[in-house]
């Protein structure tokens, strides 16, 4: 049985959410999408990806129900190309990330620097690698079309609607019972550091009570930019 709790707020400095949450506990699908700021229409880009999946349909092949993923969001990819191209705007697009989970398993999703992470068994991981600028110096990756924020610390590197090609990176995993989820876009990690995520989660196993907790503490750091919240969790009760 799986609980979830969404949570979004625009901040304390933006005037416009640009970040949109879809939760489909019946397919077994979360997500959030963050519109890219600094750029035309973001609210418009985030909110076209979760319009569009809110038509999925998970299917029992795992296999299928990644690929239905894909072509949506390559789909949303070419949309907002082609709207970018209409406007004369160099960019309309958002980062994303996901979680389809199975019977047994789960498939995490993203393109951008919006983040999963798992609590499992005390220890917090951060399921998802942002694709930012800073992530490629690390990595020493090479980089064709750079996908720039309003922040030069907060250079993205792929993002829906960056380029012609769909940019999605996914890993699966084994799910464990009382596994535990956060899916954040990175305003919230603007304000609170993953060690504070980390107690949080540790201190409640609440979703209201958790998501709250971090709400406050982004909150009074000064909400600098909109933030988008899913936790969830997967209980054998």
């Amino acid at each position: 049985m799986w609980h979830s709790e969404t949570y979004t707020d625009t901040g304390q400095k933006r005037s416009l959410n640009e970040d949109s949450l879809l939760a489909l506990p019946e397919q077994r699908l979360w997500l959030v999408a963050d519109g890219m700021g600094g750029h035309s229409n973001g609210d418009y880009a985030s909110q076209l990806v979760t319009r569009t999946l809110q038509q999925f349909q998970a299917s029992p092949m795992a296999g299928v129900s990644k690929s239905r993923l894909i072509k949506a969001l390559d789909d949303c990819n070419a949309q907002l190309m082609a709207k970018a191209d209409r406007d004369q705007v160099d960019i309309i697009g958002c980062t994303v990330v996901l979680l389809q989970a199975r019977r047994d398993s789960i498939l995490c999703s993203w393109s951008g620097d919006s983040r999963a992470y798992r609590l499992r068994d005390g220890h917090l991981l951060q399921l998802t690698q942002d694709h930012s600028q800073q992530s490629l110096v690390e990595d020493r990756d090479c980089l064709r079309h750079p996908v720039s924020r309003i922040e030069p610390s907060q250079m993205l590197t792929s993002a829906i609607g960056g380029g012609p090609e769909l940019a999605l990176e996914h890993c699966w995993f084994r799910l464990r019972d009382d596994d535990a989820f956060l899916l954040c876009t990175d305003g919230l990690n603007k304000e609170v550091s993953d060690d504070e995520i980390h107690r949080t989660m540790l201190e409640s196993s609440n979703g209201t009570t958790v998501l709250q907790t971090l709400a406050q503490l982004y909150q009074q750091r000064g909400a600098r930019d909109n933030v988008g919240m899913i936790w969830l969790t997967r209980s054998s009760l």
